[in-house]
């Protein structure tokens, strides 16, 4: 396979990071309790819904749809923390939590304990966003493809932030899951989706692996 010229690569690279840089673009419908995200080449939008199933993500709440590889709606259902982390890169957390507790406020006038207990369910999710169980990863992205524009190997910074299998090598395709730079397929439900948000300890993970600090992200 012919290699492509060091030139032309320069360019893609460089197209790769402006869009990195671009801002993130933010729509919210109260009247719907939906919020539209625009975010580089990716469309996709927060819904509240009556969650399927039972457990963390059943009943009342937020639902993430997306267009999949192959253009089909995928739906995930998220929690308000993950709403809050997202929407707090365009300065729009606090609406994603309002959002949020107009619903709990809802089913508290219900007058019913099994509402009471969505209320409950759904104010925990708020304040988990509030203490950033949830973090963004696109701030880190850019900082990641940036040190990638300027020459530096995924191997090395798997090797910075623990990313290696049990033989000793660099997993670079975990990393760049994590870090949302490529798509990951769900083991249970074989979905496909880009991960938009970490939990703090795979944060500070993946900020090992660009030799970053929390506080430069205000984490």
């Amino acid at each position: 396979m012919e290699q492509m010229p060091a030139i032309d690569q320069g360019k893609l690279e460089m197209k790769r990071l402006d869009e990195a840089r671009s801002p993130l673009a933010v729509v919210f419908n109260v009247a719907a309790g939906r919020i539209e995200v625009s975010d580089r080449d990716q469309r996709f939008a927060y819904e509240l819904h009556f969650r399927d199933g039972r457990g963390r993500f059943g009943g009342p709440g937020w639902l993430e749809l997306s267009r999949g590889p192959d253009g089909a709606m995928t739906v995930f259902a998220v929690s308000a923390a993950e709403v809050m982390a997202v929407a707090r890169d365009a300065g729009r957390e606090a609406d994603a939590a309002a959002l949020t507790c107009a619903l709990a406020l809802w089913f508290e006038g219900a007058g019913d304990p099994s509402c009471d207990r969505v209320a409950d369910k759904l104010r925990a999710e708020v304040a988990a966003g509030h203490a950033r169980e949830r973090i963004s990863v696109r701030g880190l992205q850019v900082m990641m493809i940036e040190r990638l524009v300027a020459g530096e190997a995924l191997v090395d910074m798997c090797e910075r932030g623990g990313f290696m299998l049990a033989n000793g090598t660099a997993d670079t395709s975990w990393l760049q899951r994590r870090a949302g730079l490529a798509p990951a397929r769900c083991s249970r439900t074989g979905k496909v989706r880009v991960a938009r948000t970490a939990s703090y300890q795979v944060f500070c993970q993946l900020l090992l692996a660009i030799d970053a600090e929390p506080h430069e992200f205000g984490a």
